[in-house]
């Protein structure tokens, strides 16, 4: 089997908290262990959860889903913290802080060993880690392609617009976004051929594709993996 040697680090981040973050992440992951690469997870902040095991934490329904020894709990995810609230204010509830020098540390050094890596953050782009640095500043550091989710319905065009002018206003210009169900009532097609029209034409980035509410995470349809394999194609 051929690799190919460009497929890059990615960081996906939503424009907001529940749009589908992990769905992404996952579908990422196994579209690259299915063409042949051995990527790994990472969620370096989670919030909501007493530890990385926790049945409700990102990693440990990702891990579950994918069944592969390289992505567990364990090894996935740098930091939890059990309030569900920004990370800063999370680990302040914990008698405890997040010092961003050691996070990029920490995020590098796993970052060594994957093929590639795959990055979820927390909450949207201006989510607080520390007092003095966002969930966006954590992504301009790093400088990986980022994968922005968005939803798919109403709403959708002014909040995928504001987070995109967020990006690039901090340098950020390798962007693609995807649309996400996050409901099994779907939104109407037309609703959602526009909501994709108006963020490529005013946000002038790549929408690579819209992924509709799935039932049953062990069975993928193929075009939504063709649709996730837009989403780290160099060509």
């Amino acid at each position: 089997m051929t690799l190919d040697p460009k497929i890059p680090h990615l960081f996906v981040t939503g424009t907001d908290t529940n749009v589908g973050k992990s769905v992404v992440s996952f579908l990422l992951l196994k579209t690259m262990i299915e063409k042949g690469h051995a990527p790994i997870y990472l969620k370096p902040l989670q919030t909501g959860c007493d530890f990385p095991n926790d049945l409700k934490a990102d990693a440990s329904i990702i891990s579950e889903r994918l069944n592969n020894m390289r992505i567990t709990p364990k090894c996935t995810t740098l930091h939890c913290f059990p309030q569900p609230k920004a990370p800063w204010f999370a680990a302040l509830n914990a008698n405890k802080s997040i010092d961003p020098d050691q996070l990029l540390k920490e995020i590098k050094t796993v970052k060594k060993r994957s093929d590639p890596l795959v990055v979820e953050g927390a909450g949207g782009l201006m989510v607080p880690i520390s007092a003095d640095f966002l969930m966006i500043d954590l992504i301009t550091c790093l400088k990986f392609p980022v994968i922005l989710v968005a939803r798919d319905g109403l709403g959708t065009i002014n909040h995928t617009l504001l987070s995109l002018a967020a990006l690039k206003t901090h340098g950020v210009s390798s962007v693609k976004v995807i649309l996400m169900a996050t409901s099994p009532i779907p939104t109407p097609k037309k609703m959602v051929t526009e909501n994709r029209q108006a963020i490529e034409h005013f946000g002038h980035v790549p929408v690579v594709g819209h992924i509709g509410w799935i039932q049953d995470f062990r069975t993928i349809p193929d075009h939504i993996i063709r649709t996730i394999g837009k989403a780290f194609d160099t060509q």
